[in-house]
């Protein structure tokens, strides 16, 4: 009678140690999934402050290229630079002026290297069209028809 007892109570502290093991494992499930969250929405306004002051970093390159007039390569790199980290934080507007600016004061018959005028097109080609519409086409169109390449 006593081993039957004491078999009882050994039972019942197993179930307990066994219950007791599962409310943990789901409490720490659901303290992971909330670390996860908060880690998630940390690195996304780490990445969305990312695009802003790349942005405007170029911009400020691309304010001292355009104040040169010799230099087109430099124009249209950090212009386009300005114009990706731009569309990568959703910032349609500045997208938007930065097309503008980049087709409006257009360099006419200033060629560059043919290794420049690739990286340039590189960097256009990770600009998406759908987010900033039709006028990115025609820049991208100038792009490639009007800056003539050299060796």
């Amino acid at each position: 009678m006593t081993f039957s007892i004491l078999v009882g109570v050994l039972s019942v502290l197993v179930v307990i140690l066994i219950g007791w093991q599962i409310y943990t494992t789901v409490n720490i499930q659901q303290e992971t999934k909330d670390i996860r969250t908060e880690v998630n929405g940390a690195l996304k306004r780490v990445n969305t402050e990312y695009g802003r002051l790349s942005a405007a970093v170029y911009s400020v390159i691309f304010d001292e290229k355009r104040k040169k007039n010799d230099d087109v390569y430099g124009y249209f790199k950090y212009g386009l630079l300005v114009l990706l980290h731009s569309e990568s934080f959703g910032n349609i507007p500045l997208c938007l002026s930065m097309i503008q600016a980049l087709t409006e004061s257009f360099p006419v018959n200033q060629p560059i290297k043919n290794s420049e005028k690739a990286d340039i097109l590189s960097i256009a080609a990770r600009i998406s069209e759908t987010s900033i519409g039709n006028s990115f086409g025609k820049l991208h169109g100038l792009i490639i028809t009007k800056i003539p390449s050299i060796d």
